[in-house]
């Protein structure tokens, strides 16, 4: 049983109105509904693991340097073609 909050009348606990004053009342949700369960909390999401930071790239190593091709000589002008001809024909005796 419960007590009508107007007339303060002990009335049935279904009844929808008060059969002394005429008190509309409102039903509890406790009489009617069962309980609802109660919510639950979400299980927080696991933090993501932080991706591990690349590792830099080594450096290429450097090239070798090509080695310089050796100049070549220069050709003898035709001037000095003879003048060695000379030279060593009238120094052929020193040999």
């Amino acid at each position: 049983m419960r007590i009508c909050p107007n007339c303060a009348k002990e009335i049935s606990d279904t009844a929808k109105v008060c059969g002394f004053c005429g008190t509309r009342l409102v039903i509890p949700d406790s009489v009617d509904a069962p309980e609802p369960e109660p919510e639950l909390e979400p299980e927080p999401e696991p933090e993501p693991e932080p991706e591990p930071e690349p590792e830099p790239e080594p450096e290429p190593e450097p090239e070798p340097e090509p080695e310089p091709e050796p100049e070549p000589e220069p050709e003898a002008h035709r001037g000095e073609r003879v003048f060695q001809a000379a030279f060593y024909a009238n120094n052929s005796r020193l040999w």
